[in-house]
């Protein structure tokens, strides 16, 4: 799915890539879990889709941290995400960490590969 959903992507599908890379996370797999972090704070220039969504990504984001101590990219989205954090406002860092919550309470995240 996660093939399926990149070449759709870079064939002007967003919004359809993007609802399979949710419906991923889901299902609790960290990559596009992280994967949506890195969208929604748009981690590369080259991202313009979906709109930046700094609460969403910070809370992607915390899911991941969250859960996946040992993966080898860790500290990196850490700093990002710290600095995402870094100037959110109290009420959008509630928002980010109850949107955090719900999803582990809903969901068990790991790694397909």
């Amino acid at each position: 799915m996660e093939g399926y959903a990149s070449i759709i992507y870079d064939e002007g599908n967003k919004k359809e890539a993007l609802d399979i890379w949710i419906k991923m996370a889901n299902t609790g797999d960290a990559g596009s879990i992280i994967f949506l972090a890195e969208q929604y704070l748009h981690s590369l220039p080259q991202i313009t889709y979906p709109e930046k969504d700094e609460v969403l990504g910070a809370a992607y984001s915390k899911i991941y941290l969250d859960s996946m101590g040992t993966d080898k990219e860790y500290d990196l989205y850490k700093k990002n995400y710290l600095e995402t954090m870094s100037h959110l406002s109290d009420t959008q860092k509630k928002q980010v960490n109850n949107f955090a919550a719900e999803f582990l309470n809903k969901h068990t995240v790991r790694t397909l590969y």
